[in-house]
């Protein structure tokens, strides 16, 4: 039997189907748009797949900078640490320095009291020596003066004895 349209898209003929050249041609363009179709889905994929890998990337550099950033502070903190333990140190130093001054003074001190005391000490014996000479001086003068009395008396005794002889003669 033969087809009932003049242009049908499919004649069925003897349990036979045939397609007629329109159909191939859509089903060719079908093809075409579902290829298309697919290698705009794989393209739109693969762009997908490299913009999340890039994301990665960036998170991943940006993790980096921030653990960088991490450990400078970190750096920083330690040297900041470090350079207050140095300047206590340094002011232990000044005051082990100053604790060694206050003790110079103070032995300066004892030594210009010692000093004093001792020039006291040599007043005192200049003076104990001075009160010596002169005590020594009053003696000498004393004896000196007794002696002249003596000789006084002793010249007046023997003029006495002599005008008592002469008076008598």
């Amino acid at each position: 039997m033969g087809c009932r349209h003049s242009q049908p898209l499919i004649c069925f003929h003897a349990s036979n189907i045939r397609t007629t050249p329109l159909v191939d041609k859509l089903v060719k363009r079908k093809m075409v748009i579902s290829l298309s179709l697919s290698l705009s889905l794989s393209l739109s994929l693969s762009l997908s797949l490299s913009l999340s890998l890039s994301l990665s990337l960036s998170l991943s550099l940006f993790s980096l900078s921030l653990s960088l950033s991490l450990s400078l502070s970190l750096s920083l903190s330690l040297s900041l640490s470090l350079s207050l333990s140095l300047s206590l140190s340094l002011s232990l130093s000044l005051s082990l320095s100053l604790s060694l001054s206050l003790s110079l003074s103070l032995s300066l001190s004892l030594s210009l009291s010692l000093s004093l005391s001792l020039s006291l000490s040599l007043l005192s014996l200049s003076l104990s020596l001075s009160l010596s000479l002169s005590l020594s001086l009053s003696l000498s003068l004393s004896l000196s003066l007794s002696l002249s009395l003596s000789l006084f008396s002793l010249s007046l005794h023997h003029y006495l004895w002599y005008l008592s002889i002469t008076f008598y003669m």
